[in-house]
């Protein structure tokens, strides 16, 4: 599993010399994603901003982790 690309991602239509429409995604890995889903939880039960990022960020590696034994 790692940490690859994954959704949401943001598409930025560009259009090429040639004429031709070319798409430049940006997402988030998986980290980051898990991160903010658990930081979203955290905030909102009240915890501040610095101790809910450094939890945030660890329940996502400890999730990834867990993730890549199955």
């Amino acid at each position: 599993m790692g940490n690859l690309k994954h959704l949401p991602t943001h598409p930025d239509q560009l259009v090429s010399a040639t004429g031709y429409s070319e798409f430049d995604t940006q997402t988030l890995t998986k980290r980051e994603y898990f991160a903010a889903m658990a930081m979203q939880g955290l905030l909102a039960s009240g915890e501040s901003v610095a101790d809910s990022a450094k939890r945030a960020v660890r329940a996502a590696d400890i999730l990834i982790e867990e993730l890549n034994k199955a």
